[in-house]
């Protein structure tokens, strides 16, 4: 993903990799849901990212935040089936 997901915010890359590696950062649900919103690269944000435990542990909340913005309907359903996948292997 070469793209900068957070062109418009005032945190670089690694800042925000640091927040989404911690779940109880308060800052994490907001960012983790904002990644999402804007990228379907499974590969990269399972890679570079988030944890798939971690994401399979919050996605109740980072939906919840998604559904703020209408337009991420499609998103959240995309990630939704990842996150069916994602369980079962984390189970």
């Amino acid at each position: 993903m070469k793209e900068n997901i957070f062109w418009d915010k005032k945190v670089n890359k690694e800042e925000v990799k640091k927040i989404l590696k911690n779940e109880s950062h308060k800052r994490f649900i907001y960012f983790a849901s904002l990644l999402l919103s804007r990228t379907n690269d499974i590969k990269t944000i399972f890679s570079e990212y988030l944890d798939k435990v971690i994401f399979c542990n919050n996605w109740i909340k980072i939906k919840r935040q998604m559904r703020k913005d209408k337009w991420n309907n499609v998103k959240i359903n995309f990630w939704d089936e990842v996150y069916k996948v994602a369980k079962k292997k984390v189970d």
